[in-house]
């Protein structure tokens, strides 16, 4: 009877060990996908950072890379240095983030980047149609020209639209800069969260 509860207790001993095991090679995988995606992020190779952080989310949701993994990627989709912002990837990854569980300074960072980026979302739009429409004002114009002068008065009122667009398109780019500067900022916050997240994590190490 003593020889069975022995052996009971010998395999809850090692199977509990294997599965301690198990979550550190996983935090310790994750932890190497974290650290080449800052690597690739600090060397501006923004596509590739992405990759990586997006790996993170995928292959290993139970480890504690996941939510600054995913801030990283909400952040990265706007990123200046990115060729291919998308605003739309950047809210998901928003959404996905404020699922998680969350400080009440990362909930309020977030909801703040959140409406930072619809706002410069519905300005880049606005920006696009405009340059668009500037585009066709300014080919009407060449086209016109080379009418005769019956059509002077429609390059008048054609150029008077154009004034009115390059107005709206100046006053929407001094928007943007306003709120990229923001953007800068919340960035800013976000090393100095990064930061304290390196010495917090390095604390308890010094400890033992």
């Amino acid at each position: 009877m003593n020889f069975r509860f022995i052996i009971v207790l010998s395999w809850f001993f090692i199977t509990g060990c294997v599965s301690n095991y198990l979550i550190s090679d996983i935090e310790l995988q994750a932890r190497n996908h974290m650290t080449a995606a800052e690597s690739k992020q600090e060397s501006l190779h923004i596509v590739d950072a992405i990759k990586e952080y997006t790996l993170i989310y995928k292959k290993y949701p139970d480890t504690s890379y996941l939510k600054p993994a995913v801030w990283k990627l909400a952040l990265l989709n706007i990123h200046p240095d990115n060729p291919d912002i998308n605003y739309i990837s950047a809210q998901d990854w928003l959404q996905i983030y404020l699922s998680l569980h969350l400080s009440s300074q990362e909930e309020e960072t977030a909801l703040i980047l959140a409406l930072l980026i619809q706002q410069t979302n519905l300005i880049q739009i606005e920006k696009e149609k405009l340059e668009s429409h500037i585009k066709q004002q300014k080919n009407e114009i060449n086209t016109l020209t080379e009418k005769s002068e019956r059509a002077k008065s429609n390059i008048s009122r054609t150029k008077n639209k154009l004034n009115t667009c390059e107005a709206q398109l100046s006053i929407l780019k001094e928007s943007s800069a306003v709120l990229n500067n923001k953007l800068q900022k919340l960035k800013e916050i976000d090393v100095q969260m990064h930061k304290t997240r390196k010495q917090n994590s390095v604390s308890p190490l010094k400890s033992n």
